[in-house]
């Protein structure tokens, strides 16, 4: 629950990060849906889920596909480095994710 505004998609999205952090899955992807929801699916909103499902690490594949949504959005590639994507980084998915084509285009 976000008391001062309930209506803050970033404090949604990173309310649902703290509560991956924590190992409380259903309560992050809860909160990370309604920042996307809120914020009318911003690229911000949608990479906070994708960083989310990479810090649950049994979502690889969700995370890479948020992560390709986040980047289609035109969302700053440069954040895509965040440590939370480590552990994926090295992978041909995570290439074709973040590439701006994406897989699906040619």
């Amino acid at each position: 629950m976000v008391v001062l505004n309930p209506r803050d998609a970033n404090a949604h999205s990173y309310l649902g990060l703290f509560y991956a952090r924590l190992g409380m899955s259903a309560e992050g992807i809860d909160e990370a849906d309604k920042g996307i929801e809120l914020s009318g699916e911003s690229a911000t909103s949608v990479y906070r889920k994708a960083q989310l499902l990479a810090i649950l690490k049994d979502r690889k594949t969700e995370a890479l596909d948020w992560l390709q949504k986040a980047v289609r959005k035109e969302y700053i590639l440069w954040e895509v480095v965040s440590p939370d994507f480590a552990f994926l980084s090295k992978e041909l998915e995570y290439k074709l994710a973040i590439s701006r084509t994406g897989s699906d285009q040619e």
